[in-house]
């Protein structure tokens, strides 16, 4: 196996993930086992271009996890208020109704 073989493969993961091709990933993934298996008297050159692809590819994983984070924790918030809130064009919550949010109904924060 070569380290361009094994990078392109790291690379087709990153973009399955940045493409929300999210079924590939497995496959890929498995593929990537196989490979790194027959990786051993690899140059230092070789293991370099296999890291950097590496670090893309983690850098990608690790961002997309805290999206995915951020996500749940916002579905979480949603499903625990007592009105639904969202975001206005300000950056601050706003209920559903398009006040800010902790204002009683007609008032407006000074």
């Amino acid at each position: 196996m070569t380290a361009e073989v094994v990078a392109s493969r790291l690379d087709a993961l990153r973009q399955a993930v940045l493409d929300g091709r999210f079924a590939e990933m497995d496959p890929i993934s498995a593929m990537l086992e196989t490979d790194m298996q027959g990786l051993r008297g690899r140059t230092a050159d070789e293991l370099a271009v296999i890291a950097a692809a590496a670090r893309r590819t983690a850098r990608c994983l690790e961002a997309a996890a805290g999206g995915a984070r951020a996500a749940q924790r916002r579905i979480a918030e949603l499903a625990a208020a007592e009105r639904p809130q969202t975001y206005g064009n300000d950056g601050r919550k706003r209920n559903m109704a398009g006040r800010d949010a902790g204002t009683a109904a007609g008032m407006h924060r000074i």
